[in-house]
């Protein structure tokens, strides 16, 4: 006898437990076409958890389920999984931005050091090509005062050996 009680007992409670999960989630239907279906208005997280959970007992059971609570149940679930593919879409579209931006980065990173390298080679073939012209100058000088009638040899030579410091040339050399 107490196990029929028992059996009793558990399906009032069983119910009971159907009958307000019934009422909270026809509520929560109401609310949705309230809203015209707004997406505000889905269950989520949890909420979905218990009515899909509910659902699945109340069919099990053979309770009587109107259609409209179940496509209620059904759709927000699909809004959910719609919501983390649009989640994991964008998620997946910043990483190639990302990405992109990382290749572009290093690939400007070696354009800049190239440039970089560029423009010092420059800078030191200026500074060559400053000092040989400086040399010639100073070379030149010194074979005019060599050529000259009233020229200066000492200081001729003194020109000469600045022109060789300056920058190593033929012309420097030659008027030595």
């Amino acid at each position: 006898l107490s196990k029929v009680v028992e059996a009793v007992v558990v399906s009032i409670f069983q119910d009971i437990e159907h009958k307000d999960g019934h009422r909270r989630w026809s509520l929560r239907l109401h609310d949705w076409e309230s809203a015209k279906k707004s997406n505000r208005a889905f269950l989520t997280g949890n909420d979905l958890e218990e009515a899909e959970n509910w659902l699945n007992r109340a069919i099990a059971k053979h309770h009587d389920i109107s259609q409209s609570l179940a496509n209620f149940i059904m759709a927000s679930r699909n809004r959910q999984r719609r919501n983390r593919r649009i989640l994991l879409g964008s998620i997946c579209a910043a990483m190639v931005i990302t990405i992109l931006l990382i290749v572009t980065s290093l690939i400007l990173s070696a354009d800049a050091e190239r440039n970089r390298i560029a423009a010092e080679d420059s800078a030191a073939a200026a500074a060559s090509s400053t000092s040989e012209v400086e040399s010639q100058r100073l070379a030149a000088e010194a074979a005019r005062l060599l050529s000259a009638d009233r020229g200066s040899a000492p200081l001729a030579t003194l020109l000469s050996i600045q022109a060789l410091r300056t920058a190593y040339t033929f012309e420097a050399d030659k008027t030595l």
